[in-house]
């Protein structure tokens, strides 16, 4: 069976006498092999976070377990309480990124705890009310990497909210289809996709409880902790059901190498167990000091359509037309699919294949302006 270790007050630091020891580790641990290119990341249900303290116990074990990226969800928390959710001292490693809901927050929440070394590598961040959020991380050699964190409701499939979760977690997942990223989508999904295997009755059904967990399987992605325990139960939810789950995109399964469930009770009260993967990015992702431009606000730019001379006009005209003339050319080539198209249905790659042209065309309008019409 799959190994569920334990950790207690006092080796998780949280006894105030043995809070800065517990956090003195050594080298090895705090590098997170980001010089090695391996990234774990980590989904967990954690059944509300304003106890006082509690983040900060999550943050330890992250650090003690050598995760880079871990996902919470159920957080509860307000608004106004995001900054004060984890210690501000010299020593803490990690910083939360959080999406709450403005209404109905005893049944919501969702964040991103991101170790440091990570951190740094984060260039957008989107958010869904409430329900997901989703960062992404730039390395060099043009390698992407989205990371989406959900929490589905229970009743998605006959409530408003779910449907709108569904639909922003889709486009997510489209637009880094489009933008050739690799993605991980993990989080608290109220379902499972085996009930034979992912729930603890005498069900035998192997269909995904609902629509959206069909749609998921769909896509090109890897369910991690059945790639790496095919036969073994994990349950993640009162050792009965298997709902909380980290998916992997085609491109960066092959970089899956383990995948476990494990207890953070008693120092971390909640009925779920976290989920667990490890990749390693070797040869896909250079860490160490890229020029990385940094996660910021857009402040924006203007466009001065009333003062452009014609020659603006014209220059704009000439650089579109002459993309445009490329981009017809590719497309004589036919349907550009994505790899492994075999495993995905046709309707899918259409669907992609339009808001790839959608995306071009914008983006390609949009540096014309910028270039011939806009403000100094």
């Amino acid at each position: 069976m799959f190994s569920t270790p334990t950790y207690s007050i006092a080796n998780l630091g949280l006894d105030p006498a043995n809070r800065r020891l517990s956090r003195n580790l050594d080298q090895s641990d705090q590098s997170h092999n980001t010089t090695q290119n391996t990234l774990r990341v980590a989904s967990y249900n954690i059944r509300g976070g304003n106890r006082p303290g509690k983040i900060d116990s999550l943050c330890l074990w992250a650090e003690k377990e050598e995760v880079g990226v871990l996902g919470i969800q159920e957080t509860k928390l307000e608004r106004h309480k995001h900054k004060f959710t984890i210690s501000r001292d010299e020593d803490h490693k990690y910083d939360g990124y959080w999406s709450s809901a403005t209404r109905n927050q005893s049944a919501s929440g969702v964040g991103m705890l991101v170790h440091k070394n990570w951190g740094k590598f984060i260039v957008k961040v989107n958010r869904h009310e409430g329900r997901a959020i989703a960062i992404d991380l730039g390395f060099k050699n043009r390698f992407t990497l989205r990371i989406i964190n959900c929490y589905i409701p229970s009743d998605a499939n006959n409530h408003r909210e779910g449907q709108a979760l569904h639909q922003w977690i889709k486009h997510q997942i489209n637009d880094a289809e489009v933008q050739q990223y690799k993605y991980i989508l993990m989080g608290d999904f109220n379902a499972v996709l085996s009930p034979s295997i992912d729930r603890n009755n005498t069900n035998t059904s192997r269909r995904p409880e609902t629509a959206f967990l069909r749609w998921i399987m769909e896509q090109p992605v890897t369910d991690a902790y059945r790639a790496c325990h095919p036969m073994e139960a994990g349950y993640t939810f009162q050792d009965v059901s298997r709902i909380d789950m980290i998916f992997i995109s085609s491109e960066i399964t092959a970089r899956l190498y383990d995948a476990d469930v494990m207890d953070l009770k008693p120092a971390i009260q909640s009925d779920h167990q976290a989920v667990v993967a490890s990749l390693n990015l070797y040869g896909s992702a250079v860490l160490g000091n890229t020029n990385i431009t940094k996660y910021r606000q857009n402040v924006g730019f203007r466009f001065s359509f009333k003062e452009a001379e014609p020659e603006h006009w014209s220059s704009f005209e000439d650089a579109v037309t002459q993309q445009l003339d490329k981009h017809l050319d590719h497309q004589k080539t036919g349907l550009r699919e994505m790899p492994d198209d075999k495993h995905v249905p046709r309707e899918a790659l259409e669907a992609i294949n339009i808001e790839r042209t959608w995306q071009w065309y914008s983006s390609t309008i949009m540096k014309a302006a910028k270039r011939h019409c806009q403000e100094e």
